[in-house]
């Protein structure tokens, strides 16, 4: 690759055997190699060449590079100012700058890491505080369709890299591909709900979701499951002998609390092992804690031998 300057003009720093410019006015630089350096003592012309390339004020420049005319070295070169102001900084060389002031660009790069970091920090707080993902291996992530997303969720979680794995210019690059969805208004009360209960081993909402169109054996019966679980706790706290809902005396309770016991445990074993367990885990709900209305989903279900009533919970 051939460069022949054929005019150089900065002021009076260049005579007039820089205009025009007919010898010594040819570089050839070797396609074998990535760099070439230009290199001299101090007051040759390096600086005022460097500032002729770069159209800075009152310079002109002719010149052609592979046969084609140039009349701006702005067009071609791409200059790294003069640094005789000794941009210095502390540190390592770990990076390496272009530019006319290494100093900003270090500050700037410093402030960036500190965007990032405020930015992860706040990510990791959303995804804690009100998704409820506190591990990277929390099921509540592949209810995520995105991969991108999803690898990125899991690492922001995982407690040992928190997000590390992603530079600020990955983060800006995934957040871009995000597209806003709207969200319809919803039940908050659900929304907890499901998200305490999808991360749980047995989680109940998955147990129904398995029972949904199976074939049960209806059980009347079950609905006794409940009111003998409630019994079981009165008389296994109060071991009396007179009854606390109606002053009934002469209740053994040792023996009612036996009776109670065995009756739930005789019904239970009748139940498919699937609904036997859904029910388990479900029976302790009280209104404000099965926003979803499970358990009498569940026992109406069972009673009748009919799952698809259960389909409701899913719409």
């Amino acid at each position: 690759m051939s460069l022949v300057f054929k005019k150089i003009e900065s002021g009076e720093i260049f005579t007039r055997d820089f205009n025009p410019l007919v010898q010594n006015n040819e570089i050839t630089f070797p396609t074998t190699e990535e760099i070439v350096v230009i290199y001299g003592p101090n007051g040759t012309g390096k600086t005022s060449l460097i500032r002729v390339l770069a159209d800075t004020q009152n310079t002109r420049v002719q010149f052609s590079l592979n046969d084609t005319e140039y009349n701006r070295g702005s067009e071609i070169f791409h200059i790294i100012n003069d640094q005789n102001n000794r941009n210095i900084i502390s540190g390592k060389t770990s990076d390496f700058f272009l530019g006319d002031n290494i100093r900003k660009e270090v500050k700037l790069q410093e402030q960036i890491l500190v965007d990032r970091n405020v930015l992860l920090s706040s990510i990791l707080d959303l995804i804690k505080n009100t998704f409820n993902i506190s591990a990277g291996n929390s099921p509540l992530i592949d209810l995520l369709s995105k991969k991108e997303l999803i690898a990125f969720i899991k690492d922001c979680a995982n407690s040992r890299s928190k997000g590390k794995h992603y530079t600020m210019e990955k983060l800006v690059e995934l957040l871009q591909s995000l597209t806003f969805q709207h969200i319809p208004k919803y039940d908050s009360n659900k929304l907890a709900f499901l998200q305490r209960d999808w991360g749980d081993k047995s989680s109940i909402i998955k147990q129904i979701e398995a029972l949904v169109g199976a074939d049960i054996s209806p059980n009347i019966h079950v609905y006794e499951i409940e009111e003998n679980t409630e019994a079981i706790k009165i008389l296994s706290r109060f071991h009396r002998d007179k009854c606390i809902v109606c002053d009934s005396e002469g209740i053994n309770w040792s023996a009612l609390l036996k009776a109670k016991t065995d009756h739930r445990q005789t019904t239970l074993e009748a139940l498919d092992k699937k609904i036997k367990e859904a029910i388990e885990k479900a029976i302790p709900f009280v209104p404000t804690s099965d926003p979803f209305n499970i358990k009498t989903c569940l026992l109406n279900a069972t009673a009748s031998g009919d799952t698809e009533g259960l389909t409701s919970l899913f719409k």
